[in-house]
């Protein structure tokens, strides 16, 4: 019996993954439906492409934007499934709740929905809280619904699984901007009083951040009135009374001060189209993405490095960039290969403009944004050099670095890829810190480069890779934009030749606009997707293999014996025994990609998805206990 999850996306890609992934979570019969409802944020096909990569049972409808109503509505003239859930693209349910509800609504054929327990948290979802607990001190009842809506009781929709038949007429009202949640529950206990039931554990969790959407108090006041409006002709037989109180509770209620609470925005379409459930192409898949020349170099010599710098805003640091790959005192024959990737920064095109007469120079420009593994291989694909150098437009190579770039590839022709050390520096160009080996003080060079790839991207600033190498590899993989490099420099490791040279000629500039939070937390899911993916392909185990069990994190040292471990035929599962301070649960987001099982309580879990690969996530269900 197949479960349909209809998530309405607008705008909140950032965390779609994670929703995504906690639906897969109980590796049950489920069909999720990505609506995408118009979402105007400049990745969303990046974010939609990740979220279905994950299971082939992930698929798109796209609409214009008509709200967070009108996006339910839409999936579910296409669901399929026995039984319905429905999710915020920024909430995630926990491992668990669908195969227990699943579980209770085919032992009990009357009951027509079940309802779980949910918790708040933070936008990074490190703390978990339920002030109130607004369910289950209430009988779920038309009169709770009526009487006692956000006055100590609601219900968040995704703490429900419907059984499909009972919404066969049941639709969210499209003509109000807010309270259509209440307005369903409305309709569905007003047709199925009594047919609803309340397990009591920690289902779901409702995610509180800055990027959700509020509503004004004089707004919720107009929608509190419209939809007692909608509800109470539906009502008036068994509940006459319910529009005068309603319009009591409003004048009483609404003239007070209210703390906002997360709408999604709504549109006011009320046509039905058709809407047809796809899965669309990788990004890989698309084609070559349409470059307008800007300029292309008109150096006659065959180049042995192209500079690769893909740009994206930054224009205030650009001219640095290109500066500091001007070579002056050396023979090594090069050119630079500047990609646009549709910057909204229009003193970005100034600033390429202005370098017009430089005759190593290409300018390309895209006709959209498409995303940093895109414009690199846009890049490496017009590229004539022999090697490839990839220089980000915010940093900048040292002096020194043309002649010891060249002193390495004279040293030793037949190398694939080269790597220096780099030297972290401020927004305004000063030195932090020299990163060594990639930067981490727990990798140390052990003279096995593709090994110690598979605990860090060791193979950092200033990366020189062969052409032939990169594009017989497929260039970067858009799906791991983000840690596309790693992703490269594992899979070049397979065949190609590493050489470390140990100086630091690299600048990385640090500054505010360089990596948003929710980008590094994107970092954590897609590397523990490749350590799950070289650990299973480097260190395979037989059917036989034991269990070792893991219940605490002393350390990063420990994971090089974790390896050690799955070398010697072993597979490791992380078990909690206590509770996890945040420290533990950030070690566990980060490296829970060495561990082939998770076996976590049920808060845990829910904090954990969007961080892991596809290894199975087992938890108990139980009722939710705040920290104390």
């Amino acid at each position: 019996m197949t479960i349909s999850i209809i998530i309405p996306y607008y705008n909140h890609g950032a965390y779609l993954h994670a929703a995504v992934q906690s639906c897969l979570a109980d590796r049950l019969d489920v069909e999720v439906i990505i609506v995408n409802d118009g979402s105007k944020e400049a990745h969303a096909e990046s974010y939609i492409a990740k979220a279905v990569a994950l299971s082939s049972s992930v698929s798109v409808i796209n609409k214009p934007n008509g709200g967070l109503s009108s996006a339910r509505n839409a999936g579910l003239e296409v669901a399929g499934g026995d039984f319905v859930q429905f999710l915020d693209s920024d909430d995630v349910l926990v491992p668990g709740k669908l195969r227990l509800q699943k579980q209770q609504l085919t032992s009990f054929p009357d009951v027509v929905a079940s309802v779980s327990s949910y918790v708040l948290s933070d936008e990074d979802m490190n703390e978990l809280s339920r002030p109130v607990d607004s369910i289950s001190p209430y009988p779920l009842d038309l009169q709770s619904v009526l009487y006692r809506w956000e006055r100590g009781f609601s219900i968040p929709i995704h703490c429900g699984l419907f059984r499909r038949s009972g919404l066969a007429d049941i639709r969210f009202d499209e003509t109000v901007h807010g309270k259509e949640d209440w307005i369903f529950w409305s309709s569905l206990f007003s047709r199925f009083d009594g047919q609803v039931a309340y397990l009591p554990f920690l289902g779901a969790v409702y995610r509180q951040h800055p990027g959700g959407m509020t509503r004004s108090i004089n707004h919720m006041a107009e929608s509190w009135h419209r939809a007692a409006e909608i509800i109470a002709p539906k009502v008036s037989g068994r509940f006459p009374e319910f529009a005068d109180e309603s319009r009591r509770w409003h004048e009483h209620f609404y003239r007070g001060a209210r703390s906002e609470t997360k709408q999604e925005v709504a549109g006011g379409s009320q046509d039905r189209p058709i809407y047809l459930k796809t899965r669309p192409t990788s990004i890989d898949d698309q084609g070559v993405v349409v470059c307008e020349s800007i300029r292309v170099a008109t150096i006659s010599s065959q180049p042995l490095v192209s500079f690769i710098v893909p740009v994206y805003n930054h224009s205030k640091y650009l001219d640095q960039c290109l500066d500091s790959l001007k070579a002056s005192g050396h023979d090594i024959e090069y050119e630079i290969i500047v990609v646009d990737d549709c910057s909204p920064d229009k003193a970005v095109l100034n600033v390429l403009r202005n370098r017009a007469e430089d005759p190593r120079l290409s300018i390309f420009r895209s006709v959209k944004n498409v995303g940093i593994s895109r414009t690199q291989n846009i890049a490496a694909q017009m590229a004539k050099g022999s090697y490839l150098a990839f220089v980000d437009c915010d940093d900048f190579l040292a002096p020194n670095a043309w002649s010891v770039m060249s002193s390495a590839l004279r040293e030793n022709p037949s190398v694939d890829y080269v790597f220096t050390d780099r030297t972290d520096v401020d927004e305004g160009g000063q030195p932090i810190r020299i990163a060594r080996y990639g930067g981490y003080d727990w990798i140390r060079p052990s003279g096995d480069i593709a090994r110690d790839l598979v605990f860090g991207m060791i193979a950092s600033h200033l990366k020189v890779i062969r052409r032939s190498s990169y594009l017989e590899a497929g260039g970067c993989n858009p799906l791991f934009s983000g840690v596309q490099d790693w992703d490269l420099a594992l899979r070049l490791a397979r065949n190609a030749s590493f050489s470390y040279v140990p100086e630091a000629v690299y600048h990385h500039r640090i500054h505010r606009e360089s990596v948003t939070r929710s980008a590094r937390l994107a970092q954590f899911s897609q590397s523990n997707i490749l350590r799950r993916n070289i650990i299973d392909e480097k260190l395979p185990r037989s059917s036989n293999a034991k269990e070792v069990f893991v219940s605490w994190f002393d350390g990063h040292k420990m994971l090089f014996d974790i390896v050690d471990v799955i070398a010697g035929d072993h597979r490791v599962v992380f078990r909690q025994k206590c509770k996890l301070p945040l420290t533990q649960l950030q070690m566990l987001r980060e490296f829970n990609g060495f561990f082939d099982r998770l076996e976590v309580e049920s808060d845990v879990a829910a904090q954990l998805m969007g961080f892991v690969g596809d290894q199975e996530v087992r938890t108990d269900l139980r009722p939710f206990s705040p920290p104390v």
